[in-house]
Parts: C-alpha cells; sequence; structure tokens
C-alpha cells in the first residue's frame, strides 16, 4: 500500500465541509448490535452517528479532532484512559490517519470489549477522494489487522445498508465498494461482540 502523494486534511477543516452522512447503515448496525454499552465514536465529524449508536440503549461519546464540530470532545485519542469505553467505533476515519497502525493500536487501546472500524475498498474507489491519505485493498486491510483479534468481516455498499459477513478467504476477494472489521479486545468477554 502506497500513501497518496497529494491529500487534504480534513480534520483542519472546521464547519459541515465534506462531512456527509454516508455512513448511516453502519451506524444502525453497530447501535442495534450492542446494547447498554459505553461507546466511543472517533472522527464522528457532524455527530450523525450519536442516535443510531444510542439505538441499544448504548451511552455515546463523539469525538473529532477538527473544529468547530458537534461533538462532545476534540481531544486525541491518545488522550483516553485504556479500557475506558466498551466500544470503540472508527466509521470511515482510518482512510484520513496518517499513521494509520499507531491509531488502530490506540482504539484498541481504549476498548474493553470490540473496535469497529470501516473503510472503502481501494479496488471499487482508487482513492478518488481528495481527503483520504490512502484507501486498503481487501488484501491490505486484512494486513493491517494482522496482530488482532479479528471478530467479524464484513462487506457491503458504502452506506452500510446491505452487509455480507465473510470469511477471511472470501473477505480477501471481495469486489464491493466498502469493507469493516470488528476486533475483539483479548481477554475480555467478547459475546457482545458476536452477531
Amino acid at each position: 500500500m502506497i500513501p497518496k502523494a497529494v491529500w487534504s486534511d480534513l480534520s483542519k477543516m472546521g464547519g459541515p465541509g465534506g462531512r456527509d452522512d454516508c455512513q448511516f447503515g453502519w451506524h444502525h448496525w453497530v447501535g442495534t448490535h450492542f446494547s447498554h454499552s459505553t461507546m466511543l465514536d472517533v472522527g464522528a465529524g457532524l455527530g450523525h452517528s450519536r442516535e443510531r449508536l444510542a439505538a441499544g440503549a448504548n451511552e455515546v461519546v463523539l469525538q473529532d479532532p477538527a473544529p468547530g464540530m458537534p461533538v462532545d470532545t476534540c481531544d486525541d485519542v491518545a488522550t483516553f484512559a485504556p479500557r475506558s469505553f466498551e466500544v470503540v467505533t472508527a466509521f470511515d476515519v482510518i482512510e484520513h490517519v496518517l499513521d494509520d497502525r499507531a491509531f488502530l493500536r490506540q482504539l484498541c487501546r481504549i476498548a474493553r470489549r470490540a473496535v469497529v472500524i470501516t473503510t472503502p475498498n481501494y479496488d471499487v474507489s482508487h482513492a478518488a477522494n481528495p481527503y483520504h491519505v490512502r484507501e486498503y485493498s481487501p488484501s491490505e486491510f486484512l494486513e493491517l489487522l494482522a496482530g488482532h483479534t479479528i471478530g467479524l468481516l464484513m462487506v457491503g455498499n458504502s452506506n452500510g445498508t446491505e452487509r455480507v459477513t465473510l470469511s477471511d478467504d472470501e473477505f480477501a476477494k471481495h469486489t464491493l465498494p466498502h469493507q469493516a472489521a470488528m476486533l475483539t479486545i483479548p481477554g475480555t468477554d467478547s459475546r457482545l461482540a458476536i452477531p
């Protein structure tokens, strides 16, 4: 995977520019999949995820580093205490982050039970979005997740309203526009993280 040579940093832009409501199906799935859990949604932008993630009587905190966003905190993920939320989500965020591996480690450090991330499939989108540092082919996404405990791999349309669960082998060959993973935290009760 080679990062793009030229990209725009959306986190440095205040206000709603470029922050469309594009992940509603993924939000809804996570919100109804977990119940009575504490959740941190990282990179929450305009806050569209709050109500959807709260659907299962979940307590939701929204984070985004950009100024002027309607979120609960702009604090860097590195400042959150270890295991401070049961579930940590990052919907279409990791493709915006320079050090993606360190970012993923931080998400797993914060979570007690599970981390859910979604990202575009490079083989379909070809990193056309100027705000993305990089995008991942299915095999590159699996490589990024190596060393973490994968509880579930899903693919689907971009907004997540049509999702399919796949095995590792099937996932590596998928041709759908979006991909998602639920990582479970070793040493914890992961029953909440199993559909």
